[in-house]
């Protein structure tokens, strides 16, 4: 049997093309995020793991926010799109904090959020985030930084997956939320 491969390039750009169409077909409104850590403990594995549980924690306080009754047959449609990928430092030509490239090892989480024009929140996706600061930078979450994308979103998208053009990190890393519901139940 033929082994089908797809580059991680091809890849990169279904994700852009996934979700221009929410952007273009639905009007939905995309956002960056940007995702810091408090230094954590562990080996890179658990470090990662942890990271991802923070997203997830986000993402699932996000999510009631905007839609009543996420699980609901009459509201799925209207639940937020969230790709985050892990991320690296990278030199770049602006100063940036010691602190965010020190704490485990400058090991980050930039994610695309694609969120319903109509929807609960009756505000700016960043204003609500800036207000409810307190609910989603805990635990072990330094900073959230949201931020509205007014440029091409392929572009974007090219620049939160870096890591993976990289090879620094893999496609498995990926997370996409809603989760499936066979994710659900692992």
């Amino acid at each position: 049997m033929e082994e089908f491969t797809v580059s991680v390039y091809d890849q990169i750009d279904a994700y852009s093309k996934w979700l221009q169409g929410y952007v273009d077909e639905k009007g939905w409104n995309p956002f960056f995020l940007t995702f810091m850590y408090k230094p954590l403990k562990g080996h890179a594995e658990a470090i990662a793991h942890q990271m991802k549980d923070e997203v997830d924690r986000v993402y699932s306080t996000f999510i009631t926010r905007v839609v009543r009754n996420p699980n609901s047959e009459h509201q799925k449609h209207l639940r937020p799109l969230l790709i985050a990928v892990p991320d690296r430092p990278v030199a770049k030509y602006k100063k940036q904090r010691l602190k965010d490239i020190t704490i485990n090892d400058g090991r980050h989480m930039h994610g695309i959020l694609v969120v319903p024009w109509d929807c609960r929140l009756k505000r700016d996706v960043r204003d609500h985030f800036e207000k409810y600061k307190a609910l989603y930078v805990k635990n072990r979450l330094l900073r959230l930084d949201v931020q509205p994308i007014h440029s091409a979103l392929g572009d974007v998208v090219d620049y939160a997956f870096k890591s993976i053009k990289s090879r620094r990190v893999n496609c498995d890393d990926i997370i996409i939320f809603p989760k499936s519901s066979t994710e659900k139940l692992d």
